[in-house]
């Protein structure tokens, strides 16, 4: 039986070698195995009439012996060109990935140390940032509790797509970008979707990678990994989609109790929506035997990335499925977004006449961001027991919209920074 890797690494070369449409690509995996044609090495070596035979289509078969023979010869001239190194050294240029081992270490490079602040410090903690950071931080922690299955790169990646679509649609409002959007245009058609703070996010999975060794402890640095496996969680809970607005604040701005409560162990724990990303498939996509269980994570694909890199294609549906590499909003580029964005106020900075070097500026703004995390965190632990997954996803932009910066209105408030206060954020909770 073929592993979770050698099935990952079929679909990638059914969908980026020979360029089969993703859902074509999934149907044939399991004919592809049958026939025990599970890599390009063994397609290659193989006839076009054994292929033919798999697959039940001429055409089809044809386009699959090429591609792994072109494959199979790239990768021999390759190896041949390449000089002698130990295991040790050839290991490391292997995605994370296709290295389960190492994914533990992967996704701890995202960590952030807990900020350890009581909740009377944090009352009075002012931090300066611009929107789009924050965002990115509600993100982040919302996804902890709706979509705890899922690793901490993936949720990072999510997170910083809702930054993306937001960013875009007021880069739009503002007349400082024009155009239909790459989504508008039928880019990543047919990728399966999830909803997040009311955008559409179009995901690709991450077939393979294995990541449970990292939530064995609970939790790593400041995000919990928590396992949720409750199978009598109501189907209907689905992540509203209703686009949330840049300049007016929605009704959960002002439809919530802002008086701290202390409910601890006066509630049941939270269930998350475990069926959230299987509820967004369509019929054909839900019923697959291919298809991957709910808990698959995820990347969030950079369909303006894959607009502006697919240059050779006349067909837009085709070079969406097609592509090479499919871009992604990389968890690196959110993690070093969230790291350099918080600064500290001259209210809450330490007084002294020395001007603080680099290492220790970038010190201060990680614990700045350590410090926005940790409060975050308690406004969605004190709601998160009464509260379904749907409805705190429904209330976020509400809670950023009274904590975001305030900063001038059109253009010149665009990526201007502005005090957040903790202690207004602390002021959410149930």
């Amino acid at each position: 039986m073929s592993t979770t890797t050698e099935v990952q690494s079929l679909l990638r070369f059914l969908s980026q070698d020979a360029r089969l449409p993703l859902s074509t690509a999934m149907g044939k995996i399991k004919e592809l195995q049958k026939s025990s044609l599970t890599n390009p090495s063994l397609i290659a070596k193989s006839n076009l009439q054994t292929i033919q035979s798999a697959l039940g289509d001429e055409k089809l078969a044809k386009q699959l012996l090429t591609a792994a023979k072109r494959v199979s010869k790239k990768r021999s001239s390759e190896d041949s060109a390449l000089p002698k190194e130990s295991s040790i050294k050839r290991r490391k240029n292997i995605p994370a990935d296709e290295k389960s081992n190492d994914a533990v270490l992967f996704e701890r490079s995202f960590c952030i140390p807990d900020a350890g602040a009581t909740e009377a410090e944090l009352e009075t903690i002012v931090i300066i940032t611009n929107r789009a950071p924050l965002v990115l931080a509600f993100a982040v922690t919302l996804l902890k509790y709706t979509m705890p299955w899922q690793p901490l790169s993936s949720r990072l990646s999510l997170a910083q797509a809702v930054v993306g679509l937001n960013s875009r649609r007021k880069a739009l409002s503002l007349g400082l970008e024009k155009g239909a959007s790459a989504e508008d245009e039928g880019w990543g058609q047919g990728q399966p979707v999830v909803r997040l703070m009311g955008n559409t996010i179009k995901v690709m999975k991450r077939w393979g990678y294995e990541w449970e060794e990292c939530s064995k402890e609970g939790k790593v640095g400041n995000f919990e990994f928590k396992d949720s496996q409750d199978e009598n969680m109501g189907k209907d809970n689905v992540i509203a989609d209703d686009a949330p607005k840049n300049d007016s604040k929605g009704d959960d701005a002002t439809s919530m109790d802002s008086k701290p409560q202390d409910n601890k162990g006066t509630q049941p724990p939270f269930k998350p929506y475990k069926s959230l990303l299987h509820s967004n498939l369509s019929s054909s996509q839900q019923t697959h035997p291919s298809s991957p269980s709910d808990d698959t994570p995820l990347w969030a694909l950079d369909l303006e990335a894959l607009r502006s890199s697919s240059t050779t294609s006349s067909s837009k549906s085709h070079s969406s499925s097609s592509i090479s590499h499919l871009p992604i909003h990389t968890p690196q580029s959110a993690h070093s977004y969230l790291l350099k964005s918080f600064k500290t106020s001259s209210s809450s900075a330490p007084s002294s006449s020395k001007r603080p070097s680099k290492q220790e500026e970038k010190h201060r703004q990680e614990k700045n961001l350590a410090l926005v995390l940790q409060a975050l965190d308690l406004l969605y632990a004190s709601w998160a027991p009464v509260l379904s997954a749907q409805e705190l996803d429904r209330r976020t932009w509400g809670w950023y919209e009274c904590v975001r910066p305030e900063v001038k209105q059109g253009v010149e408030g665009w990526g201007q920074r502005g005090e957040v206060r903790l202690g207004k954020v602390l002021d959410l909770r149930r």
